[in-house]
């Protein structure tokens, strides 16, 4: 494991290869530096085994177990997302391949972190998944901002009019859009705003960028709008490492993980448009007023906005409910 590694060549290093290579015994006499340095080699062994054993007792303790399970990634579906150079219309097919009854999950890196989820529900069903997503490029029809390269993010954009005509021609049974709540709007000259510093422009923007989008996916397929999962504001990963023992110490207030647009948005929009149904995942990950960094022995986000793949696996029941629910409609 590499960090029994880690800690048995810092525990060598400081006290075996530092002391022998300025030890003036050592270099005085070439016998007794050997006799020494074979003492020390034994010496360094024991206490190896020693701290050997120590670490795994504490790597085996639960807490450690769930900090590594939450940075593991989920083992399909993030080769299949583009990243942010990638325009060409490409699909991965998730759930039961050998399926006739289809579905598609569309959006950014918010809709891959729910492919363990979604991924079980339609096997358990006997349902394809045909899966869309674009790193940081929103299903809902505005226009998103890149910080990194300072421009506005017109690949999305024509990437997003891409799987829009695909599933126009080829409409599955149910379509499941996911994205992440906050990101930076740039509207038709360029100028960037974001729903922290400009909370009504942002509300009005996502509105009509979504009601767009989900209008035109309705006439033709159900749909699934998942409302985006709390944002805690920091890495949990990090915070759960850094209070190993305390992970409590790591949730975050509910009422202000899910403030503001487009939480408030996505009900008036999915009750404003029949064949549209809303998902709200905040119950399962937060009770009362808070949220939980550790939730069934399971860490909940990878990082500041991402869900981990066990976790995020731990809701398929949501997702099967639902797909029943809408698909007898």
């Amino acid at each position: 494991m590499p960090v029994v590694s880690l800690m048995l060549a810092a525990v060598s290093y400081r006290w075996v290869e530092t002391p022998f290579r300025s030890s003036r015994v050592f270099a005085q006499s070439s016998t007794r530096g050997l006799i020494l340095g074979g003492t020390m080699a034994l010496l360094i062994a024991a206490s190896a085994t020693a701290v050997g054993r120590y670490a795994h007792h504490e790597l085996a303790k639960p807490q450690y177990s769930q900090l590594f399970q939450s940075r593991v990634p989920a083992p399909r579906g993030e080769s299949c997302q583009h990243r942010f150079d990638g325009e060409e219309l490409t699909q991965c097919v998730l759930g039961d391949s050998s399926s006739l009854r289809s579905i598609a999950l569309f959006g950014d890196s918010h809709a891959t972190h729910l492919i363990p989820a979604v991924e079980r529900a339609a096997a358990a069903l006997h349902l394809r998944v045909y899966f869309f997503a674009k790193s940081g490029c929103p299903w809902t029809n505005v226009t998103a901002f890149v910080p990194s390269r300072q421009l506005p993010y017109l690949g999305c954009d024509r990437w997003r009019e891409r799987v829009m005509e695909y599933l126009d021609a080829h409409p599955p049974e149910l379509i499941i859009v996911a994205a992440k709540g906050r990101f930076i709007v740039a509207d038709s000259t360029g100028k960037q705003f974001t729903a922290d510093a400009d909370s009504a422009r942002f509300a009005s923007t996502w509105r009509r960028g979504a009601e767009s989008t989900l209008r035109r996916l309705s006439r033709h397929s159900k749909v699934l709008l998942v409302r985006d999962v709390p944002l805690p504001g920091f890495n949990v990963s990090i915070c759960i490492e850094r209070n190993i023992d305390d992970p409590a110490k790591c949730s975050f207030a509910r009422a202000k993980a899910v403030a503001g647009p487009p939480w408030g948005e996505d009900a008036r929009v999915a009750d404003a448009i029949s064949g549209v149904r809303l998902l709200d995942l905040s119950d399962e990950m937060c009770e009362g007023a808070q949220c939980s960094a550790i939730i069934g022995g399971a860490v909940t986000y990878r990082d500041g906005n991402h869900l981990t793949a066990q976790f995020a696996r731990s809701l398929a029941h949501r997702f099967e409910l639902e797909f029943t629910r809408l698909l007898h409609q």
